[in-house]
């Protein structure tokens, strides 16, 4: 375990581009509802963060956690950038679970050439 892990990813896709519909299924009380799963983008970007985390070699950090978020210069609103590096940081045991962030921080850096993700202890 480690108080602070820095991780340079790519940026994700905007988290209206995260889920698409694929027909429908039925619920547990015999309903149809849409049948929800991540699109292949979000998939896509889901492969190639996880192994560009992995090669980093990043600790972990348990409990509560501060998360600060640094975008390049690109299209993406800075707040959606957020479900993205949560989810990663999570799958790859980075984090326990995404409740338990105490606070998180976007910002915007003109001259980084990769989305950086700072995660520190807030215990």
């Amino acid at each position: 375990m480690t108080d602070t892990v820095v991780i340079q990813l790519p940026v994700p896709p905007s988290a209206n581009r995260i889920w698409r519909i694929a027909g429908t299924r039925l619920t547990k009380n015999g309903k149809r509802a849409p049948n929800v799963i991540k699109s292949p983008a979000y998939r896509a970007w889901q492969d190639e963060a996880g192994w560009l985390l992995r090669s980093q070699r990043p600790g972990r950090v348990a409990g509560a956690y501060d998360l600060t978020i640094t975008l390049p210069k690109v299209r993406i609103d800075p707040d959606n950038a957020v479900k993205g590096a949560s989810d990663i940081l999570v799958k790859h045991n980075i984090i326990d679970d995404d409740k338990f962030a105490r606070r998180i921080t976007i910002e915007r850096d003109d001259a980084a050439e990769a989305m950086v993700v700072t995660v520190r202890s807030a215990a």
